[in-house]
């Protein structure tokens, strides 16, 4: 909570001073005289900030009397006093749909599962700098208890929601805290208003960079005939125990706007604006310009490389039932593989793809596979046209954004830009599909889009070179 800084040093011949922190907290400062003198001494005690990490939960919250003391030669002489004030802030703000974003999905349907977030903005209160934190502040909370009365019909799906929450806070830096977390996220059965617990010292600090509390759900009621706006019956409340200097547990309470939600109408497009514009496509390339034009290089001794990353998700509000996903491979490109993306999260739902891939030489390869294998070529011939059929791209759900890739110097084996996405497998023929050469500075353009024909609408992505 505080450093202590700019210490002032005595003169070599005259004695030492040294720093010590005790087992019972605080600084110690230990001057040692060799000789009897009148020295002045000065130390900068520097308090901390929202930021940095601290207890969880930290002893003193408020307004406390501080004391410096100080002794010599075992007598203790005159204190000085200072005032610690600790002083919380909370700005939590409404529930708000996350996936699909209200942007590109102003209405939801009935039946259908979204990603709503909820943020508490709570600093630690040692600072008066910002930095608050989206969950519960860790260092202030003796017990919190979050109520949200939701908009008549939402179910929350409890797995969904824990699996999502552990998901977006996957990171190392944050993961060790969710591992053993005690915070449960439910739902009153006869109430529908959804409870988010979370004990004393759990929740988490700014520098951790935590996301906010997920709420996965649906809304279980009748589709309407128009445009609906819905909204709860109260805003959501939290009730915070945070500890003062004497010991004693204070009931801090914050409320915030009510949860509203806009559904949609029975017949409404599948895009807001009846386009294909809630379809997000992406695509991206090699960034190496040069090196599957050189046999001999350590860098080409892999078996397989990647020609192309896709992307796409799905914006709108609707799922998307056996799309069709299609890549035009290149003349040039020896494809011989590629491989589908799976992550029980960001594509919730999708278990298979089916497949209609055509060879160079004519070969039709037909089957299905399951989320995250790869497909092979089934004899020495280029992969020409990919069709990919997803069993279910559904509402908000997607893919990462496609980046360029390349490979890494030190072990020419792992990539930089993989993740959950497309992959086309490969390397560069030394000919055309026409006999000709492959040059030096050609460029290659690479096809990738998406039809629903159920929806009669196609998206293209511009193609990749």
């Amino acid at each position: 909570m505080y450093s202590v800084s700019n210490v002032l040093e005595l003169p070599a011949d005259i004695g030492t001073v040294t720093q010590a922190t005790p087992t019972t907290g605080g600084w110690q400062l230990t001057y040692t005289f060799k000789t009897s003198t009148q020295t002045d001494t000065s130390f900068r005690l520097t308090g901390g900030n929202n930021y940095s990490a601290q207890t969880t939960p930290m002893p003193e919250i408020g307004a406390a009397l501080k004391k410096i003391t100080w002794l010599y030669n075992g007598t203790e002489g005159d204190p000085a006093y200072f005032t610690q004030v600790i002083k919380p802030d909370m700005n939590p703000t409404a529930v708000t749909r996350v996936s699909p974003s209200p942007k590109d999905a102003p209405k939801v349907n009935v039946g259908k599962e979204y990603t709503y977030s909820f943020s508490v903005n709570e600093t630690s209160g040692v600072g008066t700098n910002g930095w608050d934190c989206a969950q519960v502040n860790s260092a202030v909370n003796y017990g919190t208890t979050i109520t949200i009365p939701v908009p008549e019909g939402f179910k929350l799906d409890v797995a969904a929601t824990k699996a999502k929450n552990i998901a977006a806070n996957s990171d190392a830096t944050v993961a060790a805290q969710f591992k053993d977390d005690k915070t449960t996220i439910t739902q009153d059965a006869s109430t529908g208003v959804i409870t988010i617990s979370v004990p004393k010292g759990y929740g988490s600090q700014h520098w951790r960079s935590t996301e906010p509390y997920y709420l996965v759900g649906s809304f279980d009621r009748e589709a309407p005939d128009e445009s609906t706006t819905i909204t709860a019956s109260a805003g959501a409340t939290i009730s915070q125990q945070q500890q003062e200097p004497d010991g004693t547990l204070k009931t801090v309470t914050v409320t915030t706007d009510p949860w509203t939600e806009t559904l949609r109408a029975k017949n409404d497009a599948f895009c807001n604006d009846g386009t294909a514009s809630c379809l997000d496509l992406s695509i991206a390339g090699n960034s190496k310009s040069n090196i599957f034009l050189e046999p001999s290089s350590e860098a080409n001794s892999t078996t397989l490389k990647y020609l192309n990353f896709f992307g796409v998700k799905n914006n709108s509000a609707n799922d998307l039932e056996e799309p069709e996903m299609e890549i035009d491979v290149p003349s040039g490109f020896n494809a011989t593989a590629i491989s589908t993306p799976k992550d029980d999260v960001k594509l919730k739902g999708l278990t298979s793809y089916r497949y209609d891939i055509t060879l160079l030489d004519g070969t039709k390869m037909t089957g299905t596979v399951a989320a995250g294998e790869t497909i092979t070529q089934s004899k020495d011939s280029p992969m020409r046209k990919i069709l990919l059929y997803p069993n279910l791209l559904a509402a908000g759900m997607g893919t990462d954004a496609a980046q360029a890739t390349s490979y890494l110097p030190s072990n020419n084996k792992d990539w930089t830009g993989t993740g959950t996405l497309f992959a086309l497998l490969g390397n560069l023929s030394t000919t055309y599909d026409d006999g000709t050469a492959v040059k030096v500075g050609d460029t290659f353009e690479t096809g990738w889009s998406v039809l629903s024909k159920t929806e009669h609408m196609q998206k293209r992505e511009p193609p990749c070179s």
